[in-house]
């Protein structure tokens, strides 16, 4: 009684352990933010090329290359398990008539010049706000809670049809410069050195601005942290408080228009280049990124939606974080099924022994009983 006693305690330990390392990987995943990207995998992109020996196929392959198709993009999200996604792209500007929010670490960073073609000093800045340019107003930061909008409202899906020149601003960016829902703001993703340039080309500097009307104005939870390795050189828009939302519709119709005045001032620039494809490019982000409705789901949404993805593109649903994470776990359990095998195998063979043993000492006995016919 008290060896089967101890197998079967010593088996439940083991299953107990495996089952628990089971359910820690669980909740390791539920920790976990329930997002995937729609992106190009650029690693296989490149180690094809890489293989690639005649120079007239990697040109090619460059021309060729592979791009986020809008299409699936849109299908994707129509899931029953997207909450929310980021059809988005991301780029710099200059804000023109208004002051960035501080980051802090201003006495630090100084003030950079350099010399140009015609021996002139030129004082060079950074660009000091971040332009988050969205194709929907579902935006995932807008579903988690990150941002929230405190005064007027998101763009509309109706403002985004009709490339509105609208946006959204952070609270501590409109109590930076006073501003206030139905105020306009400019920006410019030229610097001051490029403006120069076109504006001696004879295009006029309202040209190369953007101005937008304050729509909403939202708080995010997200700010520097003063104690990062790059926060003593951080620029200005990497700042969460300079972030700006607005539509893709007019981000993109912005960057035609400039691309119209480039190749009026610079043809050059120019020449052999389809500027229809250059322009349609401009407002195709790099990934889509969805928001699902339980990271358990993550793992067979990427199974679902992976076998329609054009090449070089894929479904990340960061699991090599996940893998990370779960390594620990997995080598516990695996450790555990192992010391439940070595259990069984002794429990059979310690039965046995106290099987044999037992009839041995009846061998009379069982002699006695077998002549009589039993």
């Amino acid at each position: 009684m008290i060896t089967f006693f101890l197998i079967g305690n010593l088996v439940i330990l083991g299953l107990g352990i495996s089952e628990a390392a089971e359910n820690a990987k669980i909740l390791t995943r539920k920790s976990m933010r329930a997002v995937v990207s729609y992106e190009v995998d650029y690693d296989s992109y490149y180690s094809y090329i890489n293989t690639l020996t005649d120079e007239d196929e990697i040109n090619q392959a460059y021309q060729n290359s592979p791009t986020i198709d809008a299409a699936v993009a849109q299908e994707l999200s129509k899931d029953e398990r997207v909450i929310a996604f980021n059809y988005m792209v991301n780029t710099t500007a200059y804000s023109v008539g208004f002051d960035n929010v501080p980051v802090g670490n201003e006495e630090n960073r100084g003030i950079s010049t350099y010399t140009d073609e015609n021996g002139n000093t030129v004082e060079y800045k950074d660009p000091n706000i971040m332009i988050y340019a969205n194709m929907y107003p579902n935006m995932i930061e807008l579903a988690e809670g990150t941002f929230q909008v405190v005064s007027g409202n998101m763009f509309t899906q109706s403002d985004i049809d009709d490339a509105k020149n609208v946006v959204l601003i952070t609270q501590e960016l409109a109590d930076q410069n006073n501003l206030k829902v139905g105020d306009t703001i400019t920006l410019t993703t030229m610097d001051t050195y490029s403006q120069q340039d076109y504006i001696n080309g004879g295009v006029s500097a309202d040209d190369l601005n953007l101005e937008l009307e304050i729509c909403g104005i939202y708080t995010t939870k997200n700010d520097v942290d003063p104690s990062s390795e790059n926060y003593k050189w951080m620029s200005p828009y990497e700042s969460p408080k300079n972030i700006v939302l607005m539509p893709m519709t007019s981000y993109a119709a912005y960057t035609e228009k400039l691309m119209d005045i480039q190749v009026k001032v610079h043809p050059e620039y120019y020449d052999g280049i389809n500027l229809d494809d250059l322009k349609a490019s401009a407002s195709v982000p790099t990934k889509v990124v969805y928001l699902l409705d339980d990271p358990l789901h993550v793992d067979q949404f990427v199974e679902d939606h992976s076998s329609g993805l054009a090449p070089y593109t894929i479904l990340n649903a960061n699991n090599e974080t996940f893998k990370k994470m779960a390594r620990p776990l997995d080598t516990l359990s695996f450790f555990a099924n192992i010391v439940v095998w070595i259990v069984v195998v002794n429990a059979v063979v310690i039965i046995s022994l106290v099987t044999a043993l037992t009839l041995k000492t009846r061998e009379y006995e069982i002699g006695v009983l077998l002549s009589i016919g039993v």
